[in-house]
């Protein structure tokens, strides 16, 4: 399905494949691992851009302009040459629009969490990309075809770009010899990623960074967003979130994993960060 809406303010592409094609597509392995839902253009948008999409990750690559973008309990300044990836059942919300020009990818299947867990690259702030004319050049293949056919081999062929496009943003640096060592900030996330059975503390997260706290606190939320530790709990947020949709492991089971003892104060953790209580979120999303 193709909308398009054209006059000096805004200019609309928007591709959804649809439902029966995914239903084919998620039939096909390899291909199911990781499927196209929609692509969606937007230029010179003046209005705020919202999503909450339960089954999908999101692709988000600004190739020029600015704008904010909120998400769980943080807001970044996206700018042009800068992608940003979304968690599926992730809510969020692009404001502050200047000049945008912007691609939103939506995708799904089982690589999604994955890709937010075992890649270099965070889903949790905006990251520049050195790619944008070739990501660009695919992506408008994307659009272009999905606005004229959706068979079998468009679909594959499709599919088969975005592989590319999450290789060439995600596993580039990593596999080129190029990337440099994570800075401070950086290997502090690595680190939370690695230790979220732990009850880590701000003096351990500045030591291991090799700042003091306040200082350490200072750098930590002007790059990401989020103080340490209510970042630290965000990423354990997450995994509680897999846990719950996918596993059949108690409350109290998953806080014990995460590092809480009381499962009542996990509880109510989880609800002031996600917004659920976990047995309602298990309830809506599993």
């Amino acid at each position: 399905m193709c909308t398009a809406e054209n006059n000096d303010r805004i200019t609309n592409q928007i591709m959804q494949i649809e439902e029966s094609r995914l239903q084919y597509l998620r039939k096909l392995y390899p291909l199911s691992e990781l499927m196209i839902n929609s692509l969606e253009y937007y230029q010179n948008t003046a209005s705020d851009l919202t999503r909450n999409d339960n089954a999908a990750g999101t692709l988000l690559l600004l190739h020029s302009g600015e704008g904010r973008i909120a998400y769980t309990h943080a807001t970044y300044t996206l700018t042009g040459g800068s992608f940003i990836f979304i968690p599926p059942a992730t809510p969020y919300r692009i404001s502050q629009a200047q000049n945008l020009k912007l691609y939103r990818l939506c995708f799904s299947g089982k690589l999604c969490q994955f890709l937010a867990t075992k890649t270099s690259t965070s889903f949790c702030k905006p990251t520049f990309t050195p790619e944008l004319h070739t990501l660009e050049e695919k992506l408008n293949q994307i659009l272009q075809q999905l606005g004229q056919r959706q068979d079998s081999e468009a679909l594959t062929y499709n599919s088969m770009l975005l592989w590319s496009i999450l290789a060439e943003l995600l596993f580039n640096t990593a596999i080129s010899g190029t990337d440099s060592a994570p800075n401070p900030i950086e290997s502090t996330i690595i680190f939370m990623e690695k230790n979220l059975n732990l009850d880590l503390t701000l003096e351990e997260l500045a030591t291991k960074a090799g700042y003091s706290p306040s200082h350490f606190s200072a750098i930590f939320k002007e790059e990401t967003g989020e103080s340490p530790i209510t970042f630290f709990i965000n990423l354990k947020m997450q995994l509680a979130c897999e846990y719950l949709k996918q596993t059949s492991k108690s409350v109290k089971e998953i806080s014990y994993i995460l590092g809480y003892s009381n499962q009542y104060y996990f509880s109510r953790l989880f609800k002031t960060h996600i917004g659920l209580s976990p047995s309602d979120y298990r309830v809506q999303f599993s």
